[in-house]
């Protein structure tokens, strides 16, 4: 049996893990908060201005999350605290991916849309820009 500290600790760990998700879905952008900023964007692509910051406190709390329960696993040994460890790093290195790579302006051509930074090597790129840029 559980004490009621212990209870209360684990629900209040729960919740803090709830908002925490709430708080990387609302301000990454993915949830709309009101329906003016769908209207002042017409091709739906801007994105949210904490965007980055969101991604970033989400990898933190993973990151750390993966280190503590490494830790518990080292001590323990139970396949439980192994597997929380896995998820939370392989999270953690998603994020750190979005992070460095989501927000890379691309070279992107403003009349025809392609991306101008893509090369040929070691093969044909036939979707280049410059490619395109000659058929037309």
């Amino acid at each position: 049996m559980c004490a009621a500290l212990e209870t209360y600790f684990a629900r209040s760990l729960g919740f803090a893990l709830l908002a925490l998700g709430l708080i990387v879905i609302i301000l990454s952008g993915v949830l709309p908060l009101d329906t003016s900023s769908d209207e002042a964007s017409s091709d739906g692509t801007t994105p949210s201005p904490y965007a980055s910051a969101a991604v970033l406190i989400s990898m933190l709390h993973h990151a750390s999350t993966a280190f503590y329960c490494y830790g518990w696993f080292a001590w323990t040994r139970e396949t439980g605290y192994l597997l929380g460890c896995v998820g939370s790093a392989i999270f953690a290195t998603f994020a750190l991916y979005c992070i460095m790579f989501a927000s890379d302006k691309a070279m992107t051509s403003r009349y025809h849309k392609f991306d101008q930074s893509t090369s040929g090597f070691p093969f044909k790129n036939s979707q280049s820009y410059r490619a395109k840029k000659k058929a037309l």
